[in-house]
């Protein structure tokens, strides 16, 4: 009798665990697309490969020749609540690719002020930032009601590549993830 018992009130613990997991668990796997791009997004390229200076790539106000990647754009809250969201970088692999360790990266807010987590001595590179699935994060916030957020994303070629293969080139898209 007593082993029934302490079965029967060790399948209750374990029961009403269960149960608090179940409804405490936020379940942030499914993308709810609170926040979204105000303009379409577009794809990025750099297509004429040649390496630059950090000094430089921190300097570019747009794109020239596909040598490096300027892109503005603006975000915005469409929910009715607070939204938390992550800013990624999705990179389209091809054949003639160039590797993510040479690919530097800085990304800055509205007034064009660099985001702590780039504003470093030497600028970091992708496979610096943190990874989920096929996505670099890139940023991650929340937003209010309504509201809006703009920034600005540099990529270029770091000056450490060689030019060994001119025809290499770097694709990727930001994609937003909001919950």
């Amino acid at each position: 009798m007593n082993k029934n018992r302490a079965f029967l009130s060790l399948f209750i613990v374990v029961l009403i665990v269960f149960i608090i997991l179940l409804f405490s668990y936020k379940d942030d796997s499914k993308n709810m697309n609170y926040v979204r791009f105000v303009d379409p997004s577009e794809n990025l390229k750099i297509e004429s490969v040649f390496p630059i200076t950090d000094y430089a790539g921190k300097l570019t106000e747009k794109s020239k020749d596909k040598k490096n990647i300027y892109y503005n754009f603006r975000i915005k809250n469409y929910s009715e609540k607070n939204s938390t969201y992550k800013l990624l970088l999705k990179v389209n692999k091809h054949d003639n690719s160039i590797d993510d360790k040479y690919v530097k990266i800085l990304l800055s807010d509205d007034e064009d002020q660099i985001l702590s987590k780039y504003d470093k001595d030497s600028y970091l590179t992708l496979d610096y930032l943190e990874k989920e699935d096929d996505y670099y994060v890139l940023y991650k916030s929340s937003l209010g009601e309504n509201k809006e957020d703009s920034y600005t994303l540099r990529l270029w070629i770091s000056d450490k590549y060689k030019e060994d293969d001119l025809n290499k080139v770097f694709d990727c898209e930001v994609v937003i993830y909001s919950y």
